[in-house]
């Protein structure tokens, strides 16, 4: 779970260039609950997922195909339920190692081939061989203060060895562009079963299709996969500015926000939604976790991106930067994915206390996008 505090001009009155004597009062919908094969009832996404607009009958039209859309996604990422005729995340795991060629949903087989290559360019620090290890995590994570103890170093390290390295995860998942088509192989040093998990790059890939398959209604919309995931469309000619900000940890205090015209996709990670305490080490483990690592690392208290498309290249983009230490190397790796995206992203990390007080480090396209910072936050812009 990540989240960001959204201003929305959707939402709120007069946030627009041009303003109007009466402002309509926004309205939203949940995708309603779905079942598995197994009549297993389950939160799309895993989440809340949310479209909000201005017009009622509006939002009644566009809801069936935005439901639609979001079951057909999650239905095809799930890895850990299967559903009738579909081979989705669940079904290729089962068939880790049988060198059975399964054909993907092409929805999904893209999926595959962005995580490969997103890991690859994070040389790991994304990698959607994780599966293993998040399961040993996933009971002990809790949006309220818990307290819990780490999986024993044995099992982590046994997940660890289920996590395939960057540069062989074209030998383990053996995609076949022809037909769409996988093979997913044994990765010798792993004594259990790799497992397929795309994490939340699943909501940023939900975010990004609402987004194409609803753009044509022409009519203002947020589509949001939990608090961590949005796409904000207007038409150009409604000439609309939406605003969006960052809150404090554990807290309601507003750091920043941030501007953009027309269109924008959002993404955040952060350290306080989902974790719980470990009195061995005396610190939160968050949900966060470092592939090469087995652990989540607690350099930074979240990270936020910003962008004109790719919701969900930006979300996996999150996850990657939670994983790297130097400001110069995020900076870096953020130039490759705007170039090979054609994206301009804007980027925000924060870290600190509210004890010690907080840093935001962003670059120079937030920077050029920042409408309000807080009077006790000290801003450090870093060169794009």
């Amino acid at each position: 779970m990540k989240k960001i505090i959204l201003i929305l001009c959707l939402l709120l009155a007069g946030c627009g260039r041009e303003k109007s004597p009466v402002q309509p009062e926004p309205v939203s919908a949940s995708v309603s609950v779905l079942y598995d094969q197994e009549k297993t009832m389950l939160l799309p996404m895993n989440t809340s997922v949310l479209l909000t607009m201005y017009d009622p009958q509006q939002l009644d039209q566009a809801m069936p195909e935005f439901e639609a859309l979001i079951h057909q996604l999650h239905q095809l990422f799930d890895p850990d339920h299967g559903f009738t005729s579909i081979n989705n995340l669940y079904v290729i795991n089962q068939h880790y190692g049988s060198e059975d060629k399964l054909l993907l949903d092409p929805l999904l087989f893209d999926a595959l081939k962005d995580a490969i290559a997103l890991s690859v360019l994070s040389e790991g620090s994304f990698n959607p061989t994780i599966g293993a290890l998040s399961d040993l995590y996933q009971n002990k994570y809790s949006s309220l203060p818990i307290h819990a103890e780490d999986p024993a170093d044995e099992d982590i390290n046994a997940a660890l060895a289920c996590v395939v390295p960057y540069d062989q995860l074209d030998a383990i998942i053996q995609l076949d562009e022809t037909d769409h088509s996988v093979i997913f192989n044994t990765y010798s040093p792993c004594e259990q079963k790799v497992k397929l998990n795309l994490g939340a790059f699943a909501k940023g890939i939900a975010a990004q299709k609402a987004y194409e398959a609803l753009k044509h209604l022409n009519v203002p919309f947020m589509a949001a996969c939990s608090e961590s995931s949005q796409f904000l469309y207007a038409p150009i000619e409604i000439n609309k500015t939406w605003t969006w900000g960052i809150r404090e940890p554990n807290a309601k205090t507003l750091l920043a926000a941030y501007e953009q015209s027309d269109i924008a996709a959002l993404s955040t990670s952060g350290d306080d939604q989902q974790y719980y305490y470990c009195e061995k080490h005396q610190i939160n483990h968050h949900h966060i976790l470092d592939p090469t690592l087995g652990r989540s690392r607690n350099m930074i208290r979240s990270v936020s991106v910003f962008s004109d498309n790719r919701a969900d290249i930006l979300d996996a983009l999150t996850t990657i930067l939670f994983n790297i230490e130097d400001a110069k190397q995020r900076i870096t790796l953020i130039n490759q994915i705007e170039t090979i995206y054609e994206i301009k992203i804007g980027y925000t990390v924060v870290t600190g206390s509210q004890e010690d007080g907080y840093q935001l480090t962003m670059n120079q396209t937030a920077k050029d996008a920042l409408a309000y910072q807080g009077d006790a936050v000290n801003a450090i812009i870093v060169e794009d």
